[in-house]
């Protein structure tokens, strides 16, 4: 049975799927959605919209942009994700009021999460042109601003439980997957992003073969960051991903 490849170009990025897709490979068009959506479903929506945003950061942002942690003083802290909203949504006015003043593009990708137990913190990936000052004065009303270069972990302050996210700081990817799954998958997620962000380039193509090669190959002035060979988590059936980034 013929296989389906997408490849996905995300700035020097490349993210390349392989696996068995019955929708794309059958001329029969699909039917209506008639259930609820599952539980299962629900996970499975959620791994590809987080996907998505990993295209979205590797597309637009890379090594040197900004990496930001916002916190709360316990006074300030918001009850819930509402409050919470509300003063992100604050924060991101005045920092996009002061880029407009002197014309510099606002891009960045936010997430604010709520844990378990209540605690409240906000994340934003931005381009290294905004003004830290700017970040700092924006949110020192609320709390707490962390802010260091992405690919230097010696400049950014975790806390030292928080080793995931010091991994993740040394690599865009790494970063980005750390990015879209927060601290915890039980806790509560927004994401938020500008407009006009650049677009992740897409192509999809029907490979006829009954299989693809265990170890692949990279093209030409790339080389592959990190490969997954076997079955695919939601369909079964044998699926293998990798990531290539072009060499400098």
């Amino acid at each position: 049975m013929p296989y389906l490849k997408t490849e996905v170009k995300c700035g020097p990025y490349i993210f390349t799927y392989k696996g068995f897709a019955l929708r794309y490979l059958k001329k029969n068009p699909r039917g209506p959605n008639l259930k609820v959506t599952s539980e299962a479903q629900k996970l499975r929506n959620q791994y590809y919209a987080r996907r998505r945003k990993i295209w979205l950061i590797a597309t637009n942002f890379s090594k040197g942009d900004l990496w930001i942690t916002l916190t709360y003083k316990k006074n300030k802290r918001p009850a819930d994700m509402v409050g919470a909203k509300k003063d992100r949504t604050k924060f991101i006015r005045k920092i996009r009021d002061n880029c407009k003043k002197n014309n510099i593009a606002f891009i960045y990708m936010g997430m604010t999460e709520v844990g378990v137990r209540g605690g409240v913190h906000h994340h934003f990936i931005m381009s290294s042109r905004i003004d830290e000052n700017n970040i700092f004065q924006s949110w020192k009303n609320y709390g707490f601003v962390k802010v260091g270069a992405i690919g230097d972990i010696s400049e950014i302050s975790f806390d030292e439980s928080d080793e995931d996210a010091e991994q993740a700081q040394d690599d865009v990817i790494k970063l980005a997957k750390y990015f879209v799954k927060g601290d915890s998958d039980k806790s509560e997620k927004d994401y938020t992003q500008s407009k006009y962000l650049k677009q992740p380039k897409i192509h999809k193509k029907i490979i006829k073969a009954e299989r693809w090669a265990g170890i692949p190959k990279p093209k030409k002035g790339y080389a592959i960051q990190s490969v997954y060979d076997g079955f695919h988590d939601f369909s079964g059936f044998p699926y293998q991903e990798y990531v290539m980034v072009r060499r400098c």
